[in-house]
């Protein structure tokens, strides 16, 4: 939202500062100012993509002058080198069997990386990729579940799913399975996202909090007041 910017306007900051402190000055902040008096929404985009790209390149020299890399960097770097045949080759020879977990916190990038060293189906080469795209939840780090859904798509690709849980109580898969498995077919989860019910390995063994037996394992709290809910409440 262009009201953020309104947070970092010099008239902003001069009331947020306690008594007998010094309010911070900085180019950006009066850039904020002539961007809050923008009137029409077309110029402020275009002020924003202007200062988004210069301060990719002031944050990039920056970078180069502390010689430090964020992890992006990293990713960009080894995407940008595997258009070499020699390095991806070297790649090939050095991992030829990768394992990856947790992959439905991956993102396009680094799904291209995989796909540039794994995906020409060789014989001698294997990618085995872990995920359960019902628990992508890290959108905000830069996870895609879209990633995810295009490998689990592609042509040659042999899905193996794990239909049985051997970590919760019979009560509480039980419990899931109801509550997702009342979804209508024709209802269109985020990303095309599939719920399929599992089996649960273990016994009815109940389910216990401090020792005290529960004979509803999966439980909601509903919150009557208007006060948000912390850790304390």
């Amino acid at each position: 939202s262009f009201d953020f910017f309104e947070k970092f306007t010099t008239a902003t900051l001069a009331s947020a500062t306690n008594k007998n402190q010094t309010t911070p000055h900085h180019p950006f902040f009066e850039a904020c100012d002539r961007f809050a008096s923008f009137e029409h929404l077309e110029i402020a985009e275009v002020w924003c993509i202007e200062m988004a790209n210069l301060f990719r390149k002031e944050f990039a020299d920056l970078k180069e002058a502390a010689n430090i890399r964020s992890f992006d960097d990293i990713l960009e770097s080894m995407q940008q080198s595997l258009t070499s045949p020699e390095m991806l080759e070297k790649v090939r020879q050095a991992w030829p069997v990768a394992l990856v977990d947790e992959f439905q916190d991956t993102d396009p990038i680094q799904l291209d990386v995989f796909k540039r060293i794994y995906m020409d189906w060789q014989a001698d080469k294997c990618l085995y990729l872990i995920g359960d795209p019902k628990q992508s939840i890290y959108r905000f780090r830069g996870a895609d579940i879209n990633s995810y859904m295009e490998a689990a798509n592609m042509r040659g690709v042999n899905k193996l799913g794990l239909g049985k849980n051997y970590r919760s109580s019979l009560g509480m898969v039980e419990a899931v399975n109801r509550l997702f498995g009342h979804v209508p077919e024709n209802e269109v989860w985020p990303g095309g996202v599939k719920f399929d019910p599992a089996e649960s390995h273990r016994g009815n063994d109940g389910f216990s909090i401090d020792g005290d037996e529960h004979p509803q394992p999966l439980q909601f709290l509903i919150n009557a007041s208007p006060d948000p809910v912390n850790k304390d409440t």
